[in-house]
């Protein structure tokens, strides 16, 4: 498969096209006239090339989506999952990937980064940053020492080799569509080397590897019944906030490929052994089997409980009485804590189990190993596989999927029955949705929820070694005030993210750590990177928006046209209660938290 990396661009404000870089097996160059630019997409299409491009739904917005062309984009649950471009109404479609997906969301820095690529083309810094004096003060983000701005530049903090000018457009998109294309070249060639065509996600990637490596038959549970009731125990990670406001040092801490290393030593339910028994008079007997059970249990007061419930729409870990589908692992766990199980309604279990996984991550971890060892950029390309395969398994069973698309040239709307139609500054979009609903055969919510549980529990292990230092947890990721205990290297191991000499916590996924000795770590989720330290420390934001396919529609906006995006954040009862809600506000201090408190109900359920 042949494959050209594009990257377009288009003031959004004034609707000007302003070029197109490309970059093929055979070829790169830059264009900024748009009938070159289509001519050059209509020679790789007729060729058989397949496009990809980082975000490639703006992409399309930008091309094919504001000059009329026959395009047609395809989503999958409102995610964009590839584009198809037709150069006449009979042609075979050319496709474009999204390389934001193939690459596991990693940005384009990012990405040039993990495989050892330079991303700008000369280090000429302008006044915001110098390279010789790293303590010079960047006007952004209000820091004596900025991190993110040294180690991210954009395309107006460089002057270009090439031309010697800043904002160097073609040499900005130049970079991307090579980064892009490197990475393809490497996902690809890596996926070849075992006789395997290469696939447009990251997780049909590692299904054919694990396919290739176990031979499985097939994932699914034995009845829809039994899917139904395993998929009630497949509960997310862990994502909780201890401590809010300025912490001063922290120590952060992570598990090294998590998922795979779950997936490799814990044993999974035997699909064909795998039954569901409801009663009224179950014990907890039950719980030493592997699976999920619908039970009530009491929690006592304590700093890190360990039952996770939904409710609300939030993964909670409170205290106190409350009905839940838990894995038997957390509950059996959670006895030897001391918590009770008050009733059990039912269970889905399995009388034997097995290891499905084990070729394929043994050989397939030690190799990425080995690579990351040589410094080898294909590492990168492997971790990202490997750590994909586990979300095949809590694919959902109801599936909604749609394409839309402008009006074809030389056809009226009244061609395309059965599609709704939107008329738009631009053009006229059609759109078609059908639901289905059926069991995909490597689709198994119990495996997705024995895999998040023993994730989880690891992850309480690590929480409870730090007692009252924990600051913060996020699914395999740990933040202390102290230093993080039982540190260790190798696949699931504890691995040192290093410490911190100002940290900032405001919420689950917002949070900030400073070091002037290394890149700093922000998470500010909803919000571009570039604004997130000032979303934290500010409480506001603004930044530009171009407007997706799948949003026009909706929000009945014009595909691929600039917004301005103002957020503020506000103070949130979150999933714990702040001891000192005023010290979030403050610019010093912090307040601790408790586990939220559900009170019994006679029926014992309080969800």
């Amino acid at each position: 498969m042949d494959f050209v990396a594009i990257d377009a661009r288009a003031d959004g404000w004034n609707d000007t096209f302003l070029g197109l870089a490309y970059h093929s097996a055979d070829a790169s160059g830059y264009c900024c006239e748009l009938d070159e630019a289509l001519a050059i997409v209509r020679y790789y299409a007729e060729s058989g090339h397949t496009f990809v491009a980082h975000n490639a739904e703006q992409q399309c917005a930008l091309i094919w989506y504001r000059h009329n062309m026959f395009f047609k984009s395809h989503y999958r649950n409102e995610r964009f999952v590839f584009g198809e471009y037709h150069w006449d109404q009979t042609s075979k479609p050319a496709r474009i990937w999204d390389i934001f997906q193939l690459a596991g969301r990693l940005s384009l820095p990012e990405l040039a980064e993990a495989l050892q690529l330079p991303w700008w083309s000369a280090p000429h810094r302008f006044h915001r940053v110098s390279k010789e004096r790293k303590m010079q003060p960047c006007w952004e983000h209000d820091l004596p020492n900025c991190w993110e701005c040294y180690e991210n530049p954009n395309k107006w903090d460089w002057i270009c080799d090439k031309h010697q000018r800043g904002e160097c457009y073609e040499c900005w998109q130049a970079q991307a569509a090579k980064v892009g294309y490197e990475y393809m070249a490497r996902y690809s060639g890596f996926l070849a080397g075992y006789g395997i065509k290469p696939k447009r996600t990251l997780t049909g990637a590692a299904i054919a590897l694990w396919k290739m490596a176990d031979h499985p038959s097939q994932a699914w549970l034995r009845d829809w019944r039994t899917d139904g009731e395993a998929r009630k125990g497949y509960i997310g990670p862990r994502v909780e906030a201890f401590k809010l406001g300025q912490l001063g040092a922290c120590y952060y801490a992570d598990f090294h490929m998590s998922y795979p290393a779950i997936m490799l030593s814990t044993p999974m339910p035997d699909p064909e052994h795998t039954y569901i028994i409801t009663s009224d008079h179950l014990t907890d007997e039950w719980i030493q089997y592997e699976g999920v059970t619908d039970a009530t249990v009491t929690v006592s007061q304590c700093y890190c409980p360990p039952l996770p419930v939904r409710s609300g729409g939030q993964i909670l870990f409170p205290v106190g009485t409350f009905r839940g589908w838990f894995t038997n692992a957390e509950l059996r766990a959670a006895r030897d804590r001391g918590i009770r199980l008050e009733h059990v309604y039912s269970c889905v279990y399995a009388t034997e189990t097995i290891q499905p996984f084990q070729t394929f991550l043994l050989g397939f971890t030690d190799y990425c190993e080995q690579l990351k060892r040589e410094g080898s950029p294909i590492a990168q390309v492997l971790k990202l596989i490997l750590n994909s395969l586990y979300g095949s398994f809590g694919m959902r069973n109801t599936q909604t999927s749609c394409y839309q698309m402008p009006l074809p040239p030389g056809t009226s709307p009244s061609d395309w029955k059965h599609h709704d139609m939107r008329v738009t500054d631009h053009c006229i979009l059609l759109r078609k949705e059908r639901s289905s609903t059926f069991r995909d055969k490597w689709s198994n919510p119990l495996w997705a929820a024995q895999i998040t549980g023993y994730a989880r529990l690891r992850l309480l292990e690590a929480m409870e070694a730090q007692g009252a230092d924990l600051v913060y947890v996020d699914t395999d990721s740990i933040i202390s005030t102290r230093p993080i205990i039982g540190l260790g290297t190798g696949i699931g191991a504890l691995e040192d993210g290093g410490c911190y000499q100002e940290s900032l916590i405001v919420g689950p996924k917002l949070y900030s750590l400073t070091n002037g000795t290394q890149p700093d770590r922000v998470r500010a989720a909803g919000v571009p990177k570039h604004q997130a330290r000032r979303y934290l420390k500010r409480w506001e934001a603004t930044y530009n928006h171009r407007v997706g396919l799948e949003e026009a529609w909706h929000a009945e906006l014009t595909p691929g046209e600039m917004q301005i995006i103002n957020v503020t954040r506000h103070l949130e009862l979150g999933k714990r209660h702040m001891l000192n809600p005023a010290a979030v506000y403050a610019d010093v201090g912090y307040s601790d938290t408790t586990p939220l408190q559900f009170p019994a109900r006679p029926d014992g359920d309080s969800v």
